[in-house]
């Protein structure tokens, strides 16, 4: 049995450190062999020489790859998704970390029921000493594609965004990672990205569940990347990368979910956002709610 941890990081070598720390405390590790891939944009030197303090057990190997400023966050990224062969693949944000039974615990259900990708509920954890237990409210279930698209259009069944919520096979990660890259606007910049990779295989016919339990800290410091980013801008990427799945796979949406859409494409929190925004036309968008128009109009208005 392995796992892959992914961990990008950039300058903040004490989050990451009690990051990795959580991967190495974790209960009943016999016999599963854990590979850690950290991969640093930091401007100094202050990650690596924490990681190169940490001590590791024989069955877990700790790799490190460092690249100055890249040109886009998601260079970070792209740069952890070469060379996996684990059975399994996590994506950790630096900031968050693992509570103690998270392996022994989603493993179990992994290999029991054959599931592609489990995603858990969360903890979110303030500057000011506060938590949120059970962020999510959520239940133990099997996930579906109609619920998936429900989920963003309506805000019905609240799910995690977040890839550290989310463990999965490997392959279910290399495609949704590729899929991902065409919303390139969005996914450059790490927003958007984290809901297909999560929920792509779906639409792929592979088997998402969802546990109620938290098995996950997530930090939301003054650094986090969602706190700092615009509710518009973030709502925009999510509904593009809807918008993409809708038509890869030829999606038929119902009258309500189309006029939801629309709507949603139209409010004044989108159009905060587009006026400093610019947008690119996506000519491979067919008309499955007319996004060729709405592109077109939203041009238009902003």
């Amino acid at each position: 049995m392995s796992i892959t941890f992914l961990i990008p990081t950039h300058n903040r070598p004490q989050l990451l450190e009690r990051c990795i720390k959580s991967i190495l405390n974790q209960i009943n590790l016999k016999n599963i062999k854990i590979i850690i891939k950290v991969a640093d944009s930091s401007l100094n030197q202050d990650s690596q020489n924490i990681l190169e303090k940490l001590e590791t057990p024989d069955n877990i190997t700790l790799e490190y790859i460092k690249k100055i400023n890249p040109v886009h966050p998601i260079e970070n990224w792209l740069n952890l998704m070469k060379n996996n062969d684990s059975q399994y693949i996590k994506f950790l944000c630096d900031d968050d970390w693992l509570k103690p039974n998270y392996i022994s615990t989603v493993l179990p259900i992994l290999n029991t029921y054959n599931y592609d990708c489990l995603i858990s509920n969360i903890d979110v954890h303030f500057p000011n000493k506060t938590t949120l237990i059970d962020y999510y409210k959520m239940k133990d279930m099997k996930f579906s594609k109609t619920e998936f698209v429900d989920s963003i259009i309506f805000n019905n069944i609240p799910i995690p965004y977040t890839q550290s919520a989310a463990i999965m096979k490997t392959e279910y990660l290399n495609e949704a990672f590729n899929f991902s890259l065409k919303n390139k606007d969005c996914t450059n910049n790490l927003l958007g990205e984290d809901i297909i990779h999560n929920y792509h295989g779906l639409f792929e016919n592979k088997v998402v569940y969802l546990t109620a339990q938290s098995l996950v800290n997530s930090w939301a410091g003054n650094d986090s990347l969602t706190l700092n980013t615009p509710s518009e801008e973030i709502f925009y990427c999510n509904i593009l990368s809807l918008l993409l799945l809708i038509e890869e796979y030829e999606i038929n949406l119902t009258k309500l979910q189309k006029e939801y859409l629309e709507h949603y494409l139209f409010i004044n929190k989108v159009r905060g956002f587009f006026k400093g925004y610019k947008y690119v036309n996506n000519s491979n968008l067919k008309a499955k709610i007319k996004p060729r128009i709405i592109i077109s109009n939203l041009k238009n208005t902003f």
